[in-house]
């Protein structure tokens, strides 16, 4: 967590939970919560996680339900669930091992209003981006929703803000694309990775 004293860890595939621990930022000691597991709902699918940058909620991606799940972190670190907004609905119920549409990554703004979730598509071609408006009390709110290139893996915001920077695996892209005011995505600028990049980190440059 960004205060440095729980860690989550979410889990997909046939057993879907969320694990918490506490976190000791000076020994690096990690210990399970009781409850160990926060319980999500069965077959949404937990991937990945996105902090909200200064309000005590979390976001995970539900790559089965093909949606976000908004928790409030409470003072011990428990995990209450606020919201589990969606995208679209799925074209057919979700199969073990079988490749059609999933959620992928989330990612949030620096200043907390604007939520990113990506939606790979195996199979067809509604790989997108969907934008959400977080509000204050860390529910989320669909804006608008962005096509992109094939199988978005990663998605990183740059560290001012103003862009959303997407891996386009299948395509093998890096795209980056200008945040509104209104937290829409303008359209796209790509550069030829030449790989499958299905990660990526993204670090503010060094001042004088």
């Amino acid at each position: 967590t960004p205060d440095n004293r729980f860690l989550y860890v979410p889990c997909v595939k046939e057993f879907n939970a969320i694990y918490q621990y506490s976190f000791d930022g000076q020994t690096g000691d990690v210990q399970p919560l009781e409850p160990f597991d926060a319980k999500p709902p069965h077959m949404f699918g937990p991937r990945h996680i996105a902090y909200h940058p200064h309000l005590p909620f979390v976001y995970f991606s539900n790559e089965q339900q093909l949606g976000v799940s908004a928790y409030r972190i409470e003072k011990n670190g428990q995990l209450a669930d606020l919201q589990h907004a969606t995208t679209i609905p799925r074209r057919g119920p979700y199969t073990a091992g079988v490749r059609g549409m999933h959620a992928s990554d989330a990612a949030v703004t620096p200043d907390g209003k604007f939520l990113f979730l990506a939606l790979r598509d195996f199979v067809g071609d509604e790989d997108s981006v969907f934008i959400f408006r977080v509000a204050e009390d860390g529910r989320l709110s669909l804006v608008s929703r962005k096509r992109v290139g094939d199988i978005p893996w990663c998605l990183r915001v740059s560290p001012s803000g103003s862009h959303l920077l997407v891996s386009e695996s299948r395509d093998k892209t890096l795209a980056v694309l200008p945040i509104q005011h209104d937290g829409s995505l303008g359209d796209a600028v790509r550069m030829d990775w030449g790989a499958e990049v299905r990660n990526m980190v993204v670090q503010p440059l060094a001042r004088e």
